[in-house]
């Protein structure tokens, strides 16, 4: 009989393994693409900058232009475009 001997430092080292920070490049990609599906264009800036990024354990879907927060989350006077979110939701692409 094989016995169970429990790794606490199992799931840190899955979550920065190179299999897990590939499968994570490959979802945020994929949202960053839907994301510059649906962004709103006036000049393409704001399509152009949304891009995937990853750190250790991590991967974020990023728009950079300095406007993207107040496109993404909306202000007093324009609704909220969410493009990151939805982009991000798996129901696009």
């Amino acid at each position: 009989m094989t016995k169970y001997i429990p790794n606490p430092t199992a799931t840190a080292q899955i979550e920065v393994s190179p299999e897990m920070q590939a499968a994570l490049m490959v979802a945020a990609e994929r949202g960053a693409e839907n994301a510059r599906a649906i962004a709103p264009v006036e000049t393409g800036a704001l399509r152009d900058s949304i891009h995937a990024e990853s750190a250790p354990g991590r991967a974020f879907v990023i728009a950079d232009v300095p406007y993207a927060v107040f496109v993404e989350f909306g202000t007093s006077d324009t609704p909220m475009f969410a493009m990151l979110r939805r982009g991000t939701d798996g129901k696009l692409v």
